[in-house]
């Protein structure tokens, strides 16, 4: 990936500030303050009795609604565009759900689960052109099959088709996915 890719960003007090690269530094930054000891609650905090929650519960049960507002929601909304209070924790992170039913403790459990297993690599990889380039190729591949930017006179319902009518022509097709907002629909 891009050396760019590496410096990560929160919206934070209304600007934007860096998620330090380590552990040392990001306990410094302003990100930090009020929640530098969110890690003591999770060493105390029970084992969730429940099967599954919400990654919201999870991380406030353990570290603190702030630690959960601050960090995992940008986290989740950047990866699943998703909201925490909603999105299950089991199925978004199930290393941290399987280490707090091992170890009680994420921390402890990521320091026993460390000292395990050998130290495994991450990156993070992209498309040269970005996310982009997939639907580039799908528009190239569907391109006789594929309308965009195009005024619709009328929808008529067939047996199994749908007929557009168009300023100087007609299609009939098996499905027809309109991707405008509604009110930009006409009767």
């Amino acid at each position: 990936s891009s050396s760019a890719a590496k410096k990560r960003f929160i919206w934070f007090k209304e600007k934007l500030c860096l998620v330090e690269p380590s552990f040392k530094e990001l306990l410094c930054s302003p990100l930090f303050k009020g929640v530098r000891l969110a890690w003591l609650k999770d060493m105390v905090a029970p084992r969730s009795t429940c099967d599954d929650e919400s990654i919201h519960a999870f991380i406030s049960r353990r570290f603190g609604r702030n630690v959960a507002e601050r960090f995992f929601d940008p986290l989740v909304k950047g990866i699943w565009s998703g909201n925490i209070h909603e999105l299950s924790m089991r199925s978004c992170f199930p290393l941290l759900a399987s280490l707090e039913k091992e170890y009680r403790s994420l921390i402890r459990g990521a320091f026993s689960s460390r000292s395990k297993s050998p130290k495994k690599k991450s990156s993070i990889v992209s498309f040269q052109g970005g996310m982009e380039t997939i639907t580039k190729c799908l528009s190239k591949e569907a391109s006789k099959e594929l309308f965009l930017n195009t005024s619709i006179k009328g929808i008529s319902n067939l047996e199994n088709q749908v007929e557009l009518k168009f300023s100087d022509s007609q299609e009939t097709f098996d499905h027809v996915f309109l991707c405008l907002p509604p009110n930009k629909l006409e009767a």
